[in-house]
């Protein structure tokens, strides 16, 4: 995890944030019948289900970004202890807080599903 003296803080931390409300601002439908277009917008739930560790000779396999969604079956990374580790989340998910620096023993990333809201 990034201390408050890391000196990349401010940018990470407005990337996390922008990518966020990213993801929460696809438009389902538009309305043209007025000046100007408007969107309707369906936010984006997600759940955290699941959490990958940092073991001995962790490594990434590419370069992931916040709630950067991941199709299943795709490679993420590697370790000593289960070797090549891939998104096992039927259908895919969002990958949240992908460790810019791995420490074994802490999480290395979070598994996210898209969630229907009722």
């Amino acid at each position: 995890m990034l201390s408050t003296e890391h000196p990349d803080i401010v940018a990470r931390a407005t990337a996390v944030i922008s990518r966020f409300l990213l993801l929460q601002g696809s438009p389902c439908s538009s309305n043209n019948d007025n000046e100007g277009a408007t969107s309707t917008l369906i936010p984006t739930v997600i759940r955290c289900e699941d959490v990958e560790m940092v073991r001995d000779q962790f490594e990434w396999i590419g370069h992931f970004s916040e709630f950067e969604f991941i199709p299943q079956y795709t490679p993420i990374f590697r370790d000593a202890e289960k070797g090549i580790t891939c998104c096992n989340v039927e259908g895919g998910a969002y990958l949240v807080m992908p460790a810019k620096i791995p420490v074994i023993g802490e999480e290395a990333l979070f598994w996210a599903k898209h969630v229907e809201m009722e």
